[in-house]
Order: structure tokens, then sequence, then C-alpha cells
């Protein structure tokens, strides 16, 4: 500890020398002493530290220590505080120089800072050379070790206090908690009663309150007293960010006016049905920011008439206006004045179908999404527009012919998901400032002439326009950037391009290369049919990066090609997998920085240069002996396997020194083992260089491998053998403590000295056979710095193959009756080790252990975890967590990971509950009525609940109440046909296998249910089999995040109604549904939807087209072949519903 700090504070003190802020203060000298005094005391405190265990007065004397050592840290602090005014004022490169030069520090202020700094500099100073004196007396040796650089690990902490007190943070951690509380979130307001509850919160007596958002339960239907906790929950005027969410009042509170809240500059309204008026947002003086988001029955944002005198005065400072899902907003206001929002410059609309915009001065960006023609048409009257971006609508075919009149400043226009847009407006080509367009997801757009097309137009994007067949742009010529994915055949281009990137096109004619002099990146992907490199691009004199990717025929790069690219610096190729050379031409790249080739087979390349030619495999690129940077990556790769021996080295060098080569009598044989591998290791760099080249070097190479792997086998042998010998002799080195308590001379471990000593020696002649005939190989010992590789284990899982296990059932059974019968519920199981040599089937055991019916029954949950040698803590809690809950786990700290697994496992086995196969048991709880006063104290701690086979259960309560299971967060069944689930006010996690139509309809009273998973169930009407779940199984699940649906073999479709409340769900996997045959169009409403994971249902047919509104979405789909093809990347007649995502795998 104190060695650490006085390295810190002396790194600290050296830099203020070397910049010279000692000779700026007056303490030059005073500084260097220091460092002195420092010094000499630090070249004794590793002994010191090893030393104070046993000695008092030392632990006093590092105390003392450690205490000047915090004192010399805040007097340095203070002077390089002070130094930064003077800094910025002289612009220093020296503070002698520039500071002195441009000005003095004699200010009065400098003076005394001076004198205050230089009397604390003398007095730590006399304090550390008594401390320095005072260590003799401990006769304290200097021990010299060699300095290493070490990326140390910060101390990991967490947020739990010791509960000793602590004194003097009082007044700092008050000031961190005023800072804190500036901003302040409340939900569940539906728990606030009425008026006085609320009031009680007293928000108006807080002046530092800056920021608030309340929120009422999402779904909540409640109307009652919402208008009076409202009221109630006023803020303090300096109030500067307001957020209501959920509201369902018809109309907001007084206070929100301008005579109260005149600092408040950014109001978020979202989810408030109900409400048919606004307060006069527009009277408020400071007002900058307006969200407002399904509102319903809004009409007007202002509904206020307000006379001549007052139009100019509405929203004077307000700058961005969102609104989106206000389906009966007509208008901004009731009475519209041209001088309203004067300082409006950026707007967001979406799904406002009834809007109509006026003339807004200001506004310079609009973007509006699922829009009607009479949004469309006024756009019009937007004459200062610089930006716009239309997107996302199913119906509109052609724009309004006055949409784009009159917008002579825009400069930016962006048109996106029109599905059924045939034609772009004639007036295009009358937006004489517009520089960029982008077209994109407009599958049925037929035509684009440059004719339509502004000769001002500089950069061009068409993206997923498969009926777009062809395109010239030749006379636009100040176009510079062009990109296009899967979108018209180009036929001609102007000379002034400077950047084109052409994708998804298998005809690319090279004549349309030849004007383009200017051109300086060039990006073409694919050439299905092309196997040499076009001999065109030679005339792109300019050209400095060159992409292409997924020529699929492409055998070899021309050096006529290439002759001509004396300007370029990159070159990119990637999925050329018949690639077989590089080319001669490469000598002429005489400016090539860069050269990346990524691959998805096994490569052998050539590459030459003028010089020498070598014939290499991937893996030794980074010897190339070329001028540039070569980098490769690929999924395989030819490579020449390094053999294992550093990773045996170290395993045998960690046996001598537990001394077990000594338990067995080959000691000996070990160390002189030990240095036959070093011999080797020191040439085996070099030989790995020269084996490409040579024959028989390869198969020495080939030899040390196998006798690497021999030698692994044996230490394995070795150190397996002795750990039943350390578990007894409890040893603290082997050759002590055990030989002192047993002897090893039983007959299996006589038979088993003398079979490794047998080995041992056989190996040793090997490898030494192996050591001596690498002279005739004239090898070098390449010395590099060792560094330590963590070799990672191989991963495994808890899944068991499909093949028989034979001759293991005995030991699963002793292993599983441990488990399940011979522990008490008070006895604390920490270990139970299966051990064993590698191969002998460990790891199986484990397996047909963790998937046995009996530990199923008796353990929820069960995890499984790989714990790697490299032993890591937050690595191992966040496995537990992901393996408990299913579900993928974010990279927090330690302390966060400590709670989250603490919150999930304490005490469980005495918070869970698990019944299984009880055929006659009606009710978990059969009491007839417990009265008012007992219906909270039913299963008060309960939080796990499994119950499996219990056909005859009709509820978990006879008399059924609300607080029943006030804790249980977590509920698992299987098989219990009868069942109907009441309301349960804290359940989370849901998994049902097997259930009937009755329980899946009753999913929907769990309005807090954050996952649900449904297995090998579908609900069964009493006359026929049903197609699909219960149309109100999903509604109300307001709050659910995660859904999964598995073998569910006759489901043929999701209920749509029931997917559009789920306003939270962020993952839904669907798994082996084999005739589920489309998913809902409610799929669209899924706003939040992260992760969608469909695998093995092989008839479904096609997505829906509301996916194409899910912009944050990961999409994965597995075996299901019809979508395969429907979606195939660029060429599916469904791509276009899924091209916009952020990652799509469907094989």
């Amino acid at each position: 500890m104190a060695n650490a700090l006085l390295n810190v504070v002396l790194k600290n003190l050296n830099s203020l020398i070397e910049e010279e802020i000692g000779l700026l203060w007056g303490v030059d000298k005073e500084m260097e002493k220091l460092s002195s005094t420092l010094s000499t005391i630090q070249a004794v405190l590793e002994d010191a530290e090893i030393k104070q265990l046993q000695d008092k007065a030392l632990q006093d004397w590092l105390r003392k220590l450690k205490h000047a050592a915090y004192a010399v840290d805040d007097i340095l602090d203070e002077c390089a505080t002070e130094a930064i005014p003077l800094e910025s004022k002289g612009k220093k490169s020296g503070l002698l120089g520039k500071v002195h030069s441009s000005f003095s520090p004699y200010t009065p202020d400098n003076i005394i800072f001076r004198h205050k700094i230089g009397n604390k500099m003398k007095e730590i100073t006399e304090k550390l050379d008594a401390i320095a004196n005072e260590r003799e007396k401990f006769h304290l040796r200097e021990l010299v070790a060699p300095q290493q650089v070490q990326a140390v690990e910060r101390r990991q902490t967490g947020s739990l206090l010791s509960q000793l007190p602590v004194y003097g943070r009082e007044e700092d951690k008050e000031k961190i908690v005023e800072k804190l509380v500036e901003g302040l979130s409340v939900e569940n307001l539906e728990r606030v009663g009425n008026l006085m509850d609320a009031q009680r919160v007293n928000f108006i007596g807080k002046p530092k309150l800056r920021h608030l958002d309340l929120s009422w339960e999402s779904g909540c239907k409640l109307r009652e007293n919402v208008e009076q906790v409202l009221e109630g929950l006023q803020p303090h005027p300096n109030l500067e960010r307001l957020g209501i969410h959920n509201y369902n009042g018809t109309h907001f509170p007084l206070w929100m006016g301008d005579s109260v809240l005149r600092n408040l500059s950014d109001i978020n309204l979202s989810n408030c049905p109900n409400c048919l008026q606004l307060p006069p947002f527009g009277r408020l003086p400071s007002l900058r920011c307006l969200s407002m988001s399904t509102m319903n029955s809004l009409e007007y944002i202002d509904n206020e008439f307000h006379g001549r005198a007052a139009a100019t005065r509405r929203f004077p400072s307000l700058e961005v206006l969102e609104i989106g899902g206000l389906l009966n907003l007509t208008g901004l206001f009731k009475d519209e004045r041209t001088e309203l929002f004067p300082r409006l410059h950026k707007m967001h609309i979406t799904n406002c179908p009834k809007l109509k915009l006026p003339c807004l001065p200001s506004l310079e960006e609009l973007r509006i999404g699922n829009c009607s023609e009479v949004l469309l048409s006024s756009i019009s009257n937007l004459n200062t527009l610089i930006s716009l971006d239309v997107f996302e609508n199913v119906e509109v075919v052609s724009f309004p012919v006055k949409m784009l009149q009159n917008l002579t400043v825009l400069e930016t226009l962006k048109i996106g998901r029109y599905t059924k847009l045939k034609v772009l407006p004639t007036t295009l080509a009358n937006l004489i400032s517009l520089k960029s367009i982008d077209i994109y997801q407009c599958p049925k757009l037929e035509s684009l002439s440059e004719q339509s097309l502004p000769q001002s137009l500089q950069r061009l994007n068409i993206q997923l326009c498969s009926e777009l067949k062809s395109v010239s742009l030749q006379h636009l010529n100040g176009l510079e950037t062009l990109d296009s994915f899967c979108g018209p055949e180009l036929r001609s281009l102007p000379a002034s391009l400077i950047s084109l990137d052409v994708t998804g096109f298998v005809y690319f004619p090279e004549e349309m290369l030849q004007n383009l002099t200017a051109l300086e990146s060039l990006k073409i992907q694919p050439f299905n049919k092309l196997q040499v490199f076009p001999t065109a691009l030679a005339n792109l004199t300019s050209l400095k990066s060159l992409r292409i990717s997924s020529w699929s025929e492409l055998e070899s790069l021309s050096e006529q090609g290439l002759r001509g690219l004396q300007s370029l610096r990159q070159l990119e190729i990637s999925n050329c997998d018949k690639l077989k050379s590089l080319s001669e031409g490469l000598q002429h790249l005489t400016a090539l920085e860069k050269l990346n080739h990524t691959y998805r087979k096994s490569t052998l390349i050539r590459i030459s240069n003028s010089r020498q030619e070598d014939r290499i495999s991937t893996a030794k690129l980074r010897d190339l002996p070329v001028p540039y940077t070569f980098v490769m990556t690929g999924y395989q790769c030819q490579s020449c396997e390094i053999p294992p021996v550093p990773c045996n080295f170290m395993s045998l060098n960690s046996l001598i020194e537990e001394e077990i080569g000594l338990l067995w009598g080959v000691d000996k044989e070990m160390e002189k083992l030990s240095s036959t591998l070093s011999t080797i290791q020191a040439v085996l760099e070099d030989a790995e260089l020269k084996q490409l080249q040579d024959k028989a070097l390869q198969d020495w190479l080939r030899k040390l491998k196998h006798a690497a792997y021999a030698v692994d086998d044996i230490l394995d042998e070795c150190a397996t053998e002795a750990i039943p010998l350390k578990s007894k002799g409890k040893k603290s080195g082997l050759l002590g403590k055990v030989r002192s308590t047993f002897l090893p001379f039983t007959p299996d471990n006589i038979i088993f000295h003398h079979k490794i000593g047998n080995k041992m020696k056989e190996i040793t002649k090997k490898l030494d056979a192996i050591a001596n005939e690498r002279m005739k190989f004239h090898l070098r010992e390449l010395v590099a710095p060792q560094q330590v590789q963590a070799f990672e284990r191989r991963q495994t899982g808890s899944l068991l193959s499909q093949l028989p296990v034979y001759g293991r059932e005995e030991d699963k059974e002793k292993i599983v009756e441990k488990l399940v019968e011979g522990v008490s519920d008070c006895e604390c199981v920490s270990v139970y080790p299966i051990i064993g040599m590698g191969g002998l089937g460990k790891t199986t055991l484990a397996q047909l252990v963790f998937n046995d019916e009996k530990v199923i029954g008796h353990f929820d949950p069960r995890i499984w975890v790989c714990v790697s040698e490299n032993f890591n803590v937050k690595r191992v809690i966040k496995a537990i967590l992901e393996s408990a809950s299913g579900n993928g786990w974010e990279d927090l700290d330690l302390d966060p990971l400590q709670r989250r697994l603490q919150d999930r496992f304490t005490t469980l086995q005495k918070r869970c509950l698990s019944m299984i196969t009880m055929n006659s048991l009606e009710y978990i709880d059969d009491n007839e009525f417990h009265g008012r006063a007992a219906a909270t104290r039913r299963f008060p701690s309960l939080e796990v609940l499994y119950i499996r086979g219990l056909l005859n259960l009709t509820g978990l309560f006879k008399d059924e109440r609300t607080e029943l299971f006030p804790r249980l967060h977590r509920m698992h069944i299987s098989n219990c046909p009868k069942l109907m689930l009441p309301c349960l006010p804290s359940l989370e996690e849901l998994r049902i296998d097997n259930g009937s139509e009755v329980l899946l309809s009753s999913i929907s009273n769990l309005s807090i249910l954050i996952s649900l998973e449904v297995s090998e169930a579908l609900g069964v009407d009493e006359n026929d089999e049903a197609v699909s779940f219960p149309e109100r199984m999903l509604q109300n699940l307001t709050s659910l995040e995660s859904l999964r649906i598995s073998y569910c073999s006759e489901l043929e479709s999701l209920p749509e109604q029931g997917l559009r409340g789920l306003r939270s769900l962020r993952r839904l996997e669907i798994n082996c549904c084999n005739k589920l045959k489309s998913l809902s169009e409610g799929l669209q409403h899924l706003t939040a939807l992260e992760k969608l994971e469909v695998t093995g249902c092989p008839e479904l047919q096609s997505l829906p087209a509301g996916i194409q509104s899910l912009t944050k979405l990961h999409l994965y789909i597995r075996e299901c072949p019809e979508i395969e093809r429907r979606c195939e990347k660029g060429k599916g007649e469904d791509w276009y519903k899924i091209a916009h995502l952020p990652e799509v795998d469907i094989y």
C-alpha cells in the first residue's frame, strides 16, 4: 500500500520538476530535495512492508510515512492547479521560458501563494527528513529488483458499507447528494391515492430540482383522482425539464402555465390518450424543446384565440418540435398566425394523418413518417426548408405535384420505405439548391432520368430499388459521389465523380470507367462472371482507394489492370474465393500503403514484387518482403501449427516446483526434460519462419509436435495421480508433508512409479534425438521477451449428444443420490469434484448428472458454467447470471454483478416450493377463508414456485386474494391442465410446458410479467384443436421484455391483437414450431423489439411487411428454407423488408 502510494507521489513530483512548476513558485530546490528524500525512503520500503507484520514500531513508522505522502500529494496538487491559468495565458512550451516572458507571476495573489506553498514545502520536507532518519533503527535493507512495467488491474470495489462509522465526510457527501437530486424520476403514480398524498412529496419546496419525470404504469386504466394527483405534484419554479407519461386525465393542471414554470426549457408528454387540450405552453418564455406522442384526443397544440397583438409571442423560444401518434391532430394552432414559432428550426412528425402544416418561417429540418397526402402537400408552405426526410408509407404511388414547390433553398432530400412509390415528382429538377438525394427501399420505383434531377446535385444514393432498371447520369456535371446497392444498371457516368460505390450488380460495363479521371474511391461488388481483373481500371489515374468484393470467379489481378493505378494507397479484396495470384502488377503500385484481403476458404496465394517471389501460406503473411502493410483475415486458413512447447514448459516447471517428480522418483528426468525443451524452444521461432521452404524442417517440426503432445499426456498422468495424495497430506510442499504422513509405496503407487519412470526415460531419449537433429538446419536462437499466454480451455455445455452413453449409470446414480438425498437443508455444499485424466469422460458424467430427472426436480435453477484456468470472478458471475436467466447479460462492473447475483440466489432454498405428480391436489392453499388481516400473510417469503403433473389442480388458493404470494417472482408450470392463474402482483418470470387454453388465457392477469416462455403448449378448444394461442393471452403484458415459444407443433400463427400491446418487448424467440406459416402483422407494433430469432419452422412462408418499421431489430433465422429463399441478400423478393436492419443472419 505505502509502496504504491509513494510511487504515485514520486511520479507526480518528478513530472512537476520536469515542467519547471517549482521554478514558477520559487520552490524548485525544495522539490528536488523532496524527490531525493522520497527516493531514499522508497529504496527500503519493500523490506519494511515485509517486516511490519512482526514489528509494531515499524507499522507506526509506515503509518506516519503514509500520512506524510498524502500531505505531499495535496501540496503538489495545489502547485499544479494554481499553474493552470498561467499555462493558458503563456501558451507555454516550457514554463520557465514562455510564462516568464509573457507575464510576471508577481501579482499580489501569486506572491501570497508563493509564500504559503514555500512554508508548506519546508514543513513537509523536515517531517520527511525525520522519517527518513528514523528508518535506520529498523535495519532495513535496500532490495534491488529489476523494474517491470506491469498492467495492474485496479482493485474492484463494491457499494456495500462496512459496519464502522465514517467521520469527516458528511459535508462532501451532502454536496454530491445535492448535485444528484437535481434530477428525479417518479414511477407508479397509480399507487398515490389523492391530492393530499401527492402534496406530501413537496416538490414545490425543492428549489434545486431541475429535471422531473412523472409516470403512471404503462397500460394502467386508472382515471380516478389522476388529475388531483398531478395537481399535487407541482414543482418549484426553477424546474427546467418536465416529463409526464401514461397520464389518463383529460386536462393538465393550472401550474403548467407560464405564471409558474418560467424556466422550463424541455417538455416531454407521452401516452396521454384522454387529454383534450394542452396548457398554454405558448406562453412559456424559455421553452426550447417540446415532444408529444400517443395523445389521440388532441386536435390542436395551441387551442386558444390570441388576438392580433399576441400573434408574434406564441412559443417565442421553441427550437425543436417532435410529435408522433397524434391521430386527431388537425393543426398546430386553432388560430394560425404566420409569426408563430418564430425560432422553430427542427421538426419530426410521425403518424399524424389529419395534420396540415402552416407556414413556419424559420423551419430548416423536417422528418415526416407514415403521413397522409394532405400533410405531404402542405410541405410546400415551408420555403426556408434545408433538409427534408420523408419515410415509411405503404399507400402513396406518387407524391403530390405541389409537394416540392417553393423549396428553393432545400439542400438534402431523403425518400425511404415507400413500398408502392412508382415515380418521383417532376418538380424535383427545379430544386436549384439541392445537393444530396437518398432513395432507399422503394421497390416499385420505375424511373429516374437525369432530366428529373437538378444540375446542382453533388451526391446520389440509391438503395434497394429493384424495379429501377437503368439510369444515365452523364450530364450531371456536378455529381461527385454515387452509391448504389441493388439499384439500376448504370449506363453512363459523369467525369466529375470522386467516389463510386456499386453493390449488387451482375453486369457493370468497363467502358463506363474510361472517363472517370477524377475518381479517388471505388468499391465494386459483385462481379459474378469476371475471371480477370478489368483492364479499364488502369484509366483511373487519380484512384486512391479500391475495394472489390464477392467476385466469385476472379482468379488473378492482371498486371495491365493495375499498371495505371500509381496513386492507389489502399487495396481491399474480400470474398474472392478463387483468387490465386496477386500479380506482378503490384510492383507498379508505388503509393500503396495497405493491402487487405478477407477470404472464406483455405487459400494459398502467390505474392511478389520486383526483387523476389515467395509461395507462402496465409499464416505467414506478416513476413511479406514488400514495402506495405498486408492484412489478411478469414474464416479458415492454411497454417502450420506451432507445437505446444510453451504450454508443456509451463506445466513441467509447475510440477517441478510442487515436487511432484520427487514423489514419483522422476525428479531428475523432469529437470533434464525441462533443459531439453528450453534448448528446442530457443530455436523454434526461426524454425517456424524457415519451414515453408524446407520439407525436412517441416517433418522435424511434426515430430516435435507429436513428442510435445506425448510429454503433455505424461505430465497430466503425474498431476492426476498426485491429487489424492495432496488431499491426504494437506501439503505445503509434497516432499515434506506427504511423506511424513504416509508412505506412497502401496502396490498401486509402486506400479505407477515404475510405469511413469519408463515413459519419462523413453520420451527424454526421443526429445534428445530431436534436439540434436536441430543442428543440421542451422537454426538461430531468436531472443524475444517471454510472454505468458493464457491458453483457454475447451468450452463445455450442459447438453448431451444424441448418442447413448454406456458404463456410467452406476457412477451417475451415486452422484445424484449424494446431491439429492445426502444433503440436509442446513448443510452448505461447495464442491463435489470429479477427478480423472483427460478423455475419461468427466464432462459427460457431469452432463448426465445435470440432466437427470431427479436433479431437475430438486434444483431450480440449475446452472452450467465453464471456468477456465485464467480465473476471472466477473466473467464467472456473468456466466452464472446468463445461464440462470437464459438471456445475455450486459458487461457490468463487479459490484452490480454481485448485487444481481445476490438478488437472484439469496436464501433460494428457503424461498422455493416444488411439487411434482400430486394428482389429487386441487389447491395449493386449501383453507376456506383467511380474513382480511391474513390475506397478506400467506407465503410471505416465497419467491420461486415449481409445479408439474398436478392434473387436478384448479387454482392456487381456494380463497384467492391479490396480496397472496407478495414476493413470488418466478414460476414454472408443467402439465397442469385445469389450472387458471390469478393476479400475482410480483411475478416477473413464467414458464409453461404443455399448457391448456384455460391456463394460457389466464396469463393476461399477470400485468408485470417481464419474461414468458411457452413450450409444447397450444390452447385446445372443446370441439377442435386450436391453431393459434388464445387472443387474450398476451393482453395487458405491457412490461413483458422477453417471449420464447418452443415446440408448439400445431401453432400456425401468432395472435395479432395480442402482440399490439407488447410495447416493452425486446426479445422474441420462436423454436421448432413445425406448422407455423406466418408471423403476425402485429409485429410492427413491437417498437422496442431488438432481437427476433426463429429456428426450425419449415412451413414459415414470409416475413410481415410491418417488420420494416423496426429499425433496431437484430434478426436471426435458422432452418426456415422459404424465408431463406425470399430474403436472399440483394435478390429475394422480401429482402427489401429487412435490408435496413443493423444485423441479419439467415441460413
